[in-house]
This record gives C-alpha cells, structure tokens and sequence, in this order.
C-alpha cells in the first residue's frame, strides 16, 4: 500500500462515519449504544490513517532529500509502506513492523522485500536485521498503537518541527482536545473489534452523541489538514 492511500482511506472512513452519524436519531434507542460504538471504532481508523499518511509523507521528504545531495534518486510514490528504507526509520523512529523483546534476543516480524517477478517476499539483509535488532525505542505501525506514533512525533523536536510549523494548528497533534475526546482518542484499540468488554467498559463514560460528534470535529480538522500538505 502506497502512503498516499493512507489518507484517501481516512477520508473514505470519515464519510463513513457521518452517514452513520445521520442515522442515529432515526435509530431505536436500543440500537443508538451499538451504532455509537461502531462509528467510534471506524474513527479510530481514521485517526491511524492520517498518522501513517503524515509520518511517511514527512519521512519520505527527508529520504529524498538526503538521497539528493548523495546525488541519488528517491521517487517516495513507488514504494509501498512495509518496505524497510532505513533512513526513513532513522529519521522518525518507525518501522511498519514491531521489534520484540525476546528472552536473550530481539527479534523482527515479517520480510519487507517482494521479488518484482515473482512478489515473493524475499528475507531482509543482515545488515539491515541487525540495525532493527539494535534499535532502541522503534515504534510499529501494524501494531495499530497510533497514540503511541503521535507521541513520537511531539517527543522528538527535530521530527515535530518538520511536520508542523509554529503556525499550524491541528487538534491532538499539536492543540489540545477536550477531556472527553483527549479521553476516547487514547482509548481507542484495534481489540475492540472483538467486543472486548475490559476496553469498551474503560471509554463509555465518555462516548456518547455529543462527545461522538466532537471527535468527529478532530477528525475532519486533521484530514482536511493532512490533504493541504498532500502535494
């Protein structure tokens, strides 16, 4: 997947989520407490998809740009976002996939190379396993953890100081959110698809149709921030 698709997807998800937004006076009351939890859940997507999209637009610059004075080429719109560039990992401390802990050893999920032919994943050079093994405080996109990657953005000056200029202003990213939406915005988990009744007991108190409606607010606010940056 390009990085691009990243935000055409958020902003499918976002359509999404108003359509269903139009419903909810029309729904029995019965029902209002499953449709609040399943737009809540789709936002949560929305949220992830704008992070990916700005991490790698931001990252896939510097690459360039660094691959420019080596007198190299980088075109960032032709590789998709589980390929291992390391100066992109270097530069925002993401990788697409996690490095765990192990007992005497780290280990790394997944090959990131396809063969052009045969698209068979080809195993990643050990070079470049053992800089993964090696690196420390490496943040993972498939984990689906994008508090965790907006957090490395604000706790690395040189990287918030590229993505968002002293002028700009992007609620979560960079402006504060109210308690509510602050609230479900760092309770929101890919496990809740499961019905996990630990996580969803952990954000009802705030999710309801008003503060439903203001996380919805953010997310349009970013996605329309994050296309102005698209070109």
């Amino acid at each position: 997947m390009k990085y691009r698709e990243y935000l055409d997807t958020a902003q499918r998800h976002l359509a999404t989520c108003k359509k269903f937004v139009k419903t909810i006076n029309e729904s029995e009351i019965s029902d209002k407490k499953n449709l609040l939890k399943d737009i809540y859940y789709l936002s949560g997507y929305i949220f992830e998809a704008v992070t990916v999209f700005i991490i790698y637009k931001t990252g896939y610059s510097h690459v360039r740009d660094l691959y420019k004075m080596q007198g190299k080429v980088f075109e960032p719109d032709k590789h998709d976002v589980d390929e291992f560039i390391k100066e992109f990992t270097q530069f925002t401390k993401v990788d697409y996939y996690p490095v765990y802990n192990g007992i005497t050893k780290r280990i790394y999920l997944g090959s990131r190379i396809r063969d052009p032919i045969t698209k068979k994943r080809l195993k990643i050079s050990d070079d470049d396993k053992k800089f993964l093994n090696e690196f420390n405080g490496l943040n993972a996109i498939e984990q689906h953890h994008f508090v965790n990657l907006i957090e490395n953005i604000k706790n690395d000056k040189e990287l918030f100081d590229v993505i968002f200029p002293p002028s700009e202003n992007v609620p979560f990213f960079v402006t504060p959110v109210t308690i509510e939406v602050e609230a479900l915005i760092r309770g929101w988990s890919s496990g809740l698809r499961y019905s996990d009744a630990f996580l969803w007991e952990k954000i009802e108190k705030d999710l309801n149709e008003s503060s439903l409606k203001d996380l919805l607010d953010v997310c349009q606010e970013i996605v329309f921030y994050s296309y102005q940056k698209k070109t």
